[in-house]
C-alpha cells in the first residue's frame, strides 16, 4: 500500500476491556467523525461493554490526547475487528489503518467490510472468506448471498448493508456448550468429527496417543503441572507449533529446520515455549484454541527480519 508523506502523532498502543483509557463521550466523538457518511451504528457506552481489546493512538507529546482506536471482540472463531475511528486527522487515519493491515494479517482477525473500507481490503488484498464459512461465523444471523461467492447482505441496527467478509476466522474453533475436557482440543481449521485429543489433527508429542497417556504422566510431575496450569490460568490459551528453516551460526551453505511447541496469550502476544514432551502434550490437550502449524523461513539477514518484524507487528512492546 502506497502511503502519502505525514507527519507522525501517536503511538498505538494495547488495552483491555478495563484498562481501555477512553471516555465514552471521547469515543462518541471519534465514531460521528470517522463515520458521519455511512451512519453511526453504535454508541460510546456500547462500544466500552462490548469491545473485549483496544489499540488506542496516543499523542506523542501529550499522552492524556488521543486520536484513534480499533476495536475488536473475542468470539469463538478468532478476534472480530467490529470498530474504528479517529479524530479526522491526516496522520491519524494514516496511523490506524497500518494498525489495522497489521492486524489483518495476524492469524485469527476478521471484519466485515463494505464501501470504502472494502476497497482498502481489496487494495491490501487481504483473504476473502467465502459466504459459506461467513455463515458458520455469524451463528443466528440472517444473511443473503448476492451470488459471488462472497458477498451477502444482513441486517444490522434495523438496516440492511451488502458485506464481504475478510481475514482468517478458524470455524472449527468454537467450543460447544457442556464440552468436556477432551473438546477443549477442538482446533483452529482442524474440523473435528468427534473433538478428541486422538482425532486431533495436530502433532502429537511422542509417545503419547491418548488423553490417558497425558492424564497419567502429568499426575507423576506435580510441580510442572502446577507450573502449566497457571501459565494457562494466566491466559496462555492458545497452541501452535512453528516449523522454522534456518542457516546454522550463519552458514549460508547449509539449511537446518527446528520447532517449537508454543503456548500463545492472546491478549498480550507473550508466548512460553514448550520444551519436554509431557509439557508439549499437556499444553496440547489444555489450549482452548489450535492455531495451524507456522512455517518461517530464517535464512534472511538480521536486518531483514528485524525491519519485517517492525513493519508488521501488532502487538506493541
Amino acid at each position: 500500500m502506497r502511503v502519502a508523506s505525514y507527519t507522525r502523532v501517536a503511538s498505538g498502543r494495547y488495552f483491555d476491556q478495563a484498562g481501555n483509557p477512553l471516555s465514552a463521550e471521547q469515543i462518541d466523538e471519534f465514531l460521528n467523525i470517522a463515520y458521519k457518511d455511512a451512519g453511526v451504528l453504535y454508541t460510546g457506552e456500547g462500544l466500552k461493554n462490548e469491545a473485549s481489546g483496544w489499540y488506542v493512538g496516543i499523542d506523542d507529546s501529550e499522552p492524556g490526547k488521543f486520536h484513534w482506536f480499533i476495536a475488536y471482540k473475542d468470539t469463538p472463531f478468532g478476534k472480530k475487528i467490529f470498530a474504528l475511528a479517529h479524530d479526522g486527522g491526516r496522520a491519524s487515519i494514516t496511523e490506524m489503518l497500518q494498525w489495522k493491515q497489521a492486524a489483518m494479517k495476524e492469524d485469527g482477525f476478521y471484519l466485515e467490510a463494505s464501501g470504502k473500507v472494502e476497497l482498502i481490503c481489496e487494495r491490501w488484498s487481504l483473504p476473502k472468506v467465502p459466504v459459506e464459512k461467513a455463515q458458520k461465523v455469524l451463528p443466528g444471523k440472517q444473511i443473503r448471498p448476492t451470488g459471488d461467492g462472497f458477498h451477502y447482505v444482513r441486517e444490522i441496527a434495523g438496516r440492511e448493508f451488502e458485506k464481504c467478509m475478510y481475514g482468517t476466522p478458524h470455524v472449527a474453533s468454537g467450543i460447544a456448550k457442556g464440552s468436556s475436557l477432551r473438546a477443549m482440543i477442538v482446533a483452529a481449521g482442524n474440523a473435528l468429527a468427534e473433538q478428541t485429543f486422538e482425532n486431533c489433527t495436530c502433532p502429537k508429542p511422542k509417545g503419547f496417543k491418548s488423553v490417558e497417556d497425558i492424564e497419567t504422566a502429568i499426575s507423576n510431575d506435580k510441580e510442572g503441572k502446577a507450573k502449566l496450569d497457571a501459565m494457562i490460568q494466566a491466559g496462555h490459551t492458545t497452541f501452535v507449533r512453528k516449523t522454522f528453516l534456518f542457516n546454522p551460526e550463519g552458514d549460508l551453505e547449509r539449511l537446518m529446520k527446528k520447532d517449537e511447541w508454543v503456548l500463545i496469550n492472546a491478549s498480550n502476544g507473550d508466548e512460553v515455549r514448550l520444551t519436554s514432551p509431557i509439557a508439549r502434550a499437556y499444553g496440547h490437550l489444555k489450549a482452548q484454541r489450535h492455531l495451524d502449524e507456522q512455517h518461517t523461513d530464517q535464512t534472511k539477514t538480521a536486518a531483514q527480519v528485524d525491519r519485517e518484524r517492525a513493519l508488521a507487528s501488532w502487538m506493541p512492546e
